[in-house]
């Protein structure tokens, strides 16, 4: 709350009733605002939220360029890596998604875990995006990941409200003069991205099947 105890007023370029018919451009938006927030949590006054959330602060070392990560496992097959320039999720035999926090095409990587000694976004090891990998697995996996990594940034933002309530997160967003989507629908939107993906997803399977087919089949 405000110093007059009132929850602030937030201006909003983006509602419920106005998703976008791209992909690109609601992961985007939502993206761009979540690195801010995390950015955010970290500065807290009272304490750094990512810290209190489990996370991990690991430094680049001396001398070296770069922005500390913050790492957490949220499972004993599963682990986030959060940088201010972007975001990885992972999962044992399965692989790994990068979101760029500017451009949010998903990038795919073989390794799962944490990824040790990346300070930068030129340090990122080889990643392939999505439609460069085996048509016949990477789809369906490339979906599971970004929906696994939706649901977790929405039950995040769930925590947040929850725990430090809707005034903390408006007001970390008071000098954000991006586009913004109001914090109260934050975790819908993200499970809303996270269901879109999967069906974009399938969709795009399908029809690449499709046309493996017919190419066989005219050979």
């Amino acid at each position: 709350m405000d110093r007059r105890g009132t929850v602030p007023e937030l201006k909003a370029t983006w509602t419920a009733t106005s998703w976008p018919n791209d992909f690109q451009a609601l992961c985007r938006l939502l993206l761009h605002q979540q690195c801010w927030c995390w950015g955010q949590d970290v500065r807290r006054r009272e304490g750094n939220l990512l810290l209190t959330h489990g996370f991990e602060r690991v430094r680049p070392p001396v001398g070296a360029q770069g922005s500390s990560r913050y790492q957490l496992r949220t499972s004993s097959r599963s682990a986030i890596t959060l940088w201010g320039f972007g975001f990885y999720y992972s999962r044992c035999g399965r692989g790994g998604i990068y979101l760029n926090r500017y451009d949010c095409a998903l990038r795919y990587c073989h390794h799962s875990g944490f990824l040790d000694g990346v300070w930068t976004p030129a340090a990122l090891p080889m990643m392939c995006q999505a439609p460069c990998v085996d048509i016949h697995y990477s789809y369906s996996n490339l979906a599971y990941l970004a929906g696994k990594a939706a649901c977790w940034i929405s039950s995040y933002e769930e925590w947040v409200l929850g725990r430090f309530g809707l005034a903390y997160r408006r007001n970390t967003l008071r000098d954000w003069h991006e586009p913004s989507v109001l914090p109260e629908i934050v975790p819908e939107e993200w499970r809303r991205l996270g269901w879109f993906v999967r069906v974009r997803a399938r969709c795009a399977s399908i029809s690449l099947a499709g046309d493996v087919i017919k190419t066989q089949r005219a050979r």
